[in-house]
């Protein structure tokens, strides 16, 4: 987990120690990194509004066109979007991909979110990210 970084800033942390922003593929995998989002960032301009906890993963739209593709070039052929999402932030530039877990929040917009769920959010916000890593094999 790279801790409280931009999304180029931790994909550049990823790079650096061998690995790449995490793919998901199935339901399994996002749980299972949906697990670690609940160490994640909530939002950082307004610390006291409840929002999910969210960590950034490999999910990007890099035409700003909504095609996302993985970091590490795998198909896109899973997604787990929460409801109405991506909405780019209503106009406003969100493209990067991040996932949520639990949290504590009444507001309407937020209700239907699920475990492990994503969303588009704005990539130069500093949340937690999650790097994974091709496993080693030695004999």
């Amino acid at each position: 987990m790279i801790r409280n970084m931009s999304y180029d800033s931790a994909d550049k942390a990823c790079n650096s120690i061998g690995g790449i922003l995490a793919s998901i593929h199935n339901d399994e995998e996002a749980m299972f990194l949906a697990s670690f989002s609940s160490f994640g960032s909530m939002y950082p301009n307004n610390p006291t509004t409840q929002y999910p906890k969210q960590v950034f993963i490999g999910l990007f739209d890099p035409f700003h066109n909504q095609v996302w593709t993985w970091k590490d070039g795998t198909p896109v052929n899973y997604t787990n979007w929460e409801p109405n999402q991506p909405d780019n932030g209503g106009g406003k530039g969100q493209y990067c991909g991040s996932i949520a877990s639990t949290w504590t929040d009444s507001s309407d917009f937020y209700r239907a979110w699920r475990i492990g769920g994503w969303d588009d959010e704005y990539c130069d916000y500093p949340l937690d990210s999650i790097c994974q890593k091709k496993a080693s094999h030695t004999i």
